[in-house]
């Protein structure tokens, strides 16, 4: 699933109908200070700057929490819980493909069985075997080899 990032009420609901997250620049900019990528001051003050010049408004979010029928803090605590949910996904999924973490370390981190992984993994359109076919299968067949013998 992609992410599109706008303020435009039209636009984002437009991209949820076909399946696309939507973020407002403000949920970024949350989401920053939450992760400690941003000071809670240089937060406040992107806040600010995004009101004061009229990219984050209450109707914006009234209209989010109206689409989810949900009061306005409940729209953003949704908002920011799947926005911390996804940037986590991405962080494991970029981690995978960079090789630093194995098939099982993927899973662990995201609280997911092996093969819930490599159903995620394959819908994001990463590679699940990382390396060589021949390197694979010469792994693979060693792997049995060995299990054989100790059995």
């Amino acid at each position: 699933m992609g992410f599109l990032t706008t303020n435009d009420v039209a636009l984002g609901r437009s991209a949820l109908n076909l399946g696309v997250g939507w973020l407002r620049t403000a949920d970024l900019v949350v989401v920053s200070a939450r992760l400690n990528r941003i000071t809670p001051e240089r937060g406040r003050a992107a806040l600010q700057s995004l009101h004061d010049s009229g990219r984050i408004t209450p109707q914006l979010l009234d209209a989010f929490a109206a689409q989810r029928y949900e009061d306005r803090s409940t729209a953003v605590r949704q908002l920011l819980d799947f926005a911390l949910r996804e940037m986590h996904k991405r962080e494991a999924l970029d981690s995978y493909k960079a090789g630093r973490l194995t098939l099982r370390e993927f899973a662990r981190a995201l609280g997911l069985d092996v093969w819930a992984a490599h159903d995620l993994l394959r819908a994001s359109g990463v590679a699940v075997a990382q390396g060589d076919r021949l390197e694979t299968r010469a792994t693979f067949e060693q792997v049995i080899a060995n299990a054989r013998t100790d059995s």
